[in-house]
């Protein structure tokens, strides 16, 4: 009975020992193939010493426990968050240059329609207020807007969108001013010489784009005979 007792308790001792001796090897996994001349170097210190010195390196590591251990898993998230906010930035800027570019060529577009419009307009205002006023001159000025400072760092989007042109200027003579004299602006002249003005204009976008039907309400108020005469021959 007692050497079935010792037999059992090395049993047990040499099974703790394959245990021990599995998790040592698991360990060693863990940590890797050591290079030689490190366990050159390790090969001939005592156990004592070896768990002296593992106790030495525990204690170095212990100074660095306020590190925070998910540093470099953090570093690596916010490296790739990053380049996709630079990529997605890059694909932004690309849009921004792709929007201006086409913004500049329909800002060329109107402005060249607009320059089209007003060539066609102001001939058939000539045409047309000669037609009210025998012997009259008018003609339509394009009045644009200021070329911007060279030097001026930046424009704002609103100037820029406000197209070249600021207005339409309206340069007037009528018959029997004194020879040589200079043309009249629009706040100069008679209540009905400023009804001919605005008639000659709607005729000549008539001339230009005629819409279906014209509606006016007594035109002719302030016009004498003659002028009468002249937009009814018109009408």
């Amino acid at each position: 009975a007692d050497a079935t007792k010792a037999g059992d308790a090395l049993q047990a001792r040499r099974q703790r020992l394959l245990d021990q001796r599995e998790a040592a090897m698991r360990k060693l996994q863990r940590v890797g193939a050591l290079p030689q001349r490190e366990l050159a170097a390790y090969a001939e210190l005592g156990a004592d010493r070896l768990v002296e010195l593992l106790a030495k390196c525990h204690a170095d590591r212990a100074k660095f426990a306020h590190v925070n251990r998910k540093a470099l898993d953090q570093y690596v998230a916010f490296a790739d968050q990053r380049s996709g906010l630079l990529d997605r930035q890059r694909e932004l800027d690309a849009g921004a240059t792709a929007i201006a570019r086409l913004l500049s060529t329909l800002d060329a577009k109107k402005d060249e329609a607009i320059e089209r419009t007003f060539r066609g307009v102001s001939k058939h205002f000539a045409d047309v207020f000669s037609e009210l006023v025998p012997g009259g001159e008018a003609r339509l000025v394009m009045v644009r807007r200021p070329a911007p400072d060279v030097g001026a760092e930046s424009q704002s989007s609103a100037s820029t969108s406000a197209g070249a042109f600021a207005g339409v200027r309206v340069s007037v003579t009528f018959p029997g001013a004194a020879e040589g004299a200079t043309a009249v602006e629009m706040a100069q002249l008679s209540g009905g010489q400023k009804a001919l003005v605005a008639l000659a204009q709607i005729f000549a976008i008539q001339r230009c784009d005629p819409a279906p039907f014209y509606l006016f309400d007594e035109i002719d108020a302030a016009l004498d005979a003659t002028h009468r005469a002249a937009v009814a021959a018109l009408v």
